[in-house]
């Protein structure tokens, strides 16, 4: 289970302060037996402020947020909407799901939509884009296809003890990725790609072979997780997926986000790990890719 490293005492116990104060799971009614418990009012609003905004609603996903926004837009079946094709296939569901018609966009260097391709995939059809952070950065009693959104008390209360971390367990990734960044420069591979202006949360450390790496996705893949490093593979383009070839799409459709997708392995990332397990890390790789070449002219190293 993602994220269970970081889970203590302090979820424990806004967990067992729901119980003692009632029990009460749903976060309306029951005002009687409750005791002033009120989990998910208390996350909404300790997550709007730590936003910054004036107002949150809590769902139980981010696929039901996607959900309840489309809904929220009043858009009508066979409305398109533009989403990257390089997005956990969640994204491009939530849209099907609403009734929409999904448009797969490209992604340029950044793994974020292609601001030229979006333009091109504009047609007189569209109504919205949903726009996919990468390596990041309503009223929730709208139900729909059957489904129940409201998010529980259980969920806010740990939300309310991991939100009190978020900017330690943000910092621990950061400084993880610098130490990435750093050791696998001379390695020759790409590391992510990161604009000077923005900091990124780094959900993900993806790593891309080329053709002068010395080796290919799926060996680094083998090799690494015969070694007992956790590895993963993100994102297949949605639009490869089985279901999505009756809506017209084909391989090809973004070559960017395919030729990523082949040749990009995810490394580990999280809050727990060690410096000694992200040595291992570099060790690893430094030991199975070629050394980046280093060109002079003249004496000057390039």
């Amino acid at each position: 289970m993602p994220g269970f490293e970081v889970i203590g005492a302090e979820e424990q116990a806004e967990i067992d302060d729901v119980f003692r104060r009632g029990g009460v799971l749903f976060r309306h009614g029951f005002d009687g037996i409750r005791n002033g418990c009120y989990k998910v009012r208390d996350f909404e609003s300790a997550f709007a402020q730590y936003m910054g905004v004036p107002h949150a609603l809590a769902v139980t996903s981010g696929t039901a947020a996607l959900r309840v926004a489309l809904a929220a837009l009043d858009l009508q079946p066979g409305d398109e909407v533009i989403t990257q094709a390089f997005t956990f296939v969640a994204t491009a569901e939530a849209i099907i799901e609403s009734r929409l018609v999904p448009v797969c966009c490209e992604v340029d260097d950044t793994l974020n939509m292609d601001p030229a391709d979006l333009e091109r995939r504009i047609t007189s059809r569209t109504r919205a884009v949903i726009a996919v952070h990468m390596l990041p950065r309503w009223e929730d009693t709208r139900s729909g296809s059957g489904f129940n959104y409201r998010m529980t008390e259980m969920q806010a209360a740990l939300g309310l003890s991991q939100l009190q971390k978020l900017d330690e367990f943000v910092a621990i990734r950061q400084e993880i990725a610098s130490y990435y960044d750093r050791a696998l420069s001379i390695v020759d591979i790409h590391t992510p790609w990161q604009h000077p202006d923005t900091a990124s949360s780094f959900h993900l450390y993806p790593i891309q072979v080329t053709a002068t790496s010395g080796i290919s996705q799926q060996s680094l893949y083998k090799s690494l997780s015969e070694a007992g490093v956790k590895v993963n593979l993100h994102y297949i383009p949605v639009y490869l997926q089985p279901y999505y070839a009756r809506l017209g799409f084909y391989p090809g459709y973004c070559p960017h986000a395919e030729d990523y997708f082949k040749s990009s392995i995810s490394i580990p990332v999280y809050a727990s790990m060690t410096q000694s397990q992200q040595h291992r890390v570099v060790d690893l790789i430094q030991s199975l890719c070629h050394a980046k070449v280093v060109k002079r002219i003249a004496g000057v190293a390039l």
